[in-house]
Formats: C-alpha cells, structure tokens, sequence
C-alpha cells in the first residue's frame, strides 16, 4: 500500500496542477473599478499616466490617441494568459496601450512578455524596429497573418509652440497624425519596412510575375491597408 501511495500522489499532483493551470488561462475582467488583478499587474508594470511635458502641465490641441473612448478588449501575454473584458485605447504618440481601472488610467507599454493586445477590429502586437534614437521595442496593427505577416505602424508627431507675431496669435504645440508606415515580416525575421507595393513584390523575391500581375489586376495601391493585405494574403497562397 505505501508503494503504491508513493507511486499515486506524483500523478495526483500532476494531474490536479495541469487543471489548475488550465482553467487559470482566461482571465475575465469588468473594466472598471478593481477589475485588473495583482497579476495582471505585475506582468504589466502599471504605470500611472497623466499629461505632464516636460515637467509641467500645458494645453495642446489634437489628441495623442488612436481614438480617444477606452474600449472593451483582451490581452494575451506569451505564456497563453488571456484578460478579457478590458477598457483599452492606444496612445500613437508614446506608443502605449493604456487601460482603465479605478477610475484611473494606466499605461502598458510594448514588451516581449505580450503576445498580443486586440482593441475592437484592431491587432496590436510587439516588434522590434529601428528608429530614429536607435533599436526599440513597439506596437504595430497586424493587417496579414500567415507565414508572411504585413504589419502597419501608427504615426505622430509633436508640433513646438509658435510664438505671436506681429498680426498673428501664438500657436500652441499640436498632435499631428503623420503617415502610417508599412512593414513585413517573414516567418522569425526581423520586420522590414516598405515604402510603396514595387519594394515590397522585390522584398519578398520569388512569385514576382504572379504578384506583378496580380497588383496590376487588383489595382492594389501602397497607401491601402486593406488592399495590402489582399496581396500578403495571395502571396501566402501560392
């Protein structure tokens, strides 16, 4: 009997964790007050965001966001951890998603430890990318999945303060909604960005004549997410 117990309890314990494990995946949330749990928040490093530039408050006119209401979403961290039922938004100009909990508003930004934060029909996943203060970790829609991923970054930018002259009132800085910049990536390799559909067919190297004809055919325009998309799709097709 006791060799028998010794032989049981191990599979016991292992069978009662997998179940653990497994029903802890999905985590759901209200979205409102003291609905992100400890761990949720210790993955996230919660950071309480505010408007404070450059060490004072100031009116600026735009908005930093993607859209300005918090709406409901998921996130999904690399160890298949799902927190459903979030408020999220994504702040453009620091390259954070921010949620809201407690009345409070608290930012997450990009890092290895997400696998993907989904806000209404928009996918936001984190790459590594080149800017223009060197290598850095960020969030980019994925438009295409597939062995061949197309990904799009969002782009702003921070106007200075214009000073009165004569004739003419002080301007104060401004959020600017700049170009979306478009990106590849193939299977594990580093994304690479694009500037128009001609450098992405060469990028991507073989089943030229396909893609050629298939743009031509389509009318498949560089400034057109969706009809991007269209062409990563049939590229990963053939």
């Amino acid at each position: 009997m006791k060799l028998l117990n010794r032989f049981l309890a191990p599979i016991i314990f292992f069978v009662f964790s997998c179940s653990f494990s497994a029903s802890a995946q999905e985590i759901p949330m209200t979205g409102s007050t003291g609905a992100i749990t400890d761990f949720l928040l210790e993955a996230m490093d919660k950071t309480n965001t505010n408007w404070v530039l450059d060490g004072k408050r100031e009116d600026i006119d735009g908005s930093p966001y993607l859209k300005d209401d918090f709406e409901l979403g998921e996130i999904e961290l690399i160890d298949n951890s799902v927190f459903t039922d979030i408020l999220l938004r994504y702040n453009i100009y620091n390259d954070e998603i921010e949620y809201q909990d407690g009345g409070k508003n608290y930012s997450i930004s990009a890092k290895h430890t997400l696998n993907k934060i989904t806000i209404r029909d928009d996918i936001f996943v984190v790459e590594i990318y080149e800017s223009s203060v060197g290598e850095k970790q960020g969030y980019f829609t994925l438009l295409a999945n597939g062995e061949v991923k197309l990904l799009r970054k969002y782009n702003m930018e921070l106007t200075d303060k214009v000073p009165a002259r004569a004739l003419q009132d002080p301007e104060p800085r401004k959020f600017i909604r700049k170009k979306d910049i478009y990106y590849v990536k193939e299977g594990l390799k580093r994304i690479h960005e694009f500037s128009n559909v001609k450098k992405l067919i060469e990028h991507l190297g073989d089943h030229q004549d396909e893609l050629k004809t298939f743009t031509k055919k389509e009318k498949i325009s560089s400034n057109n997410p969706e009809e991007l998309a269209e062409l990563i799709n049939y590229y990963n097709s053939l």
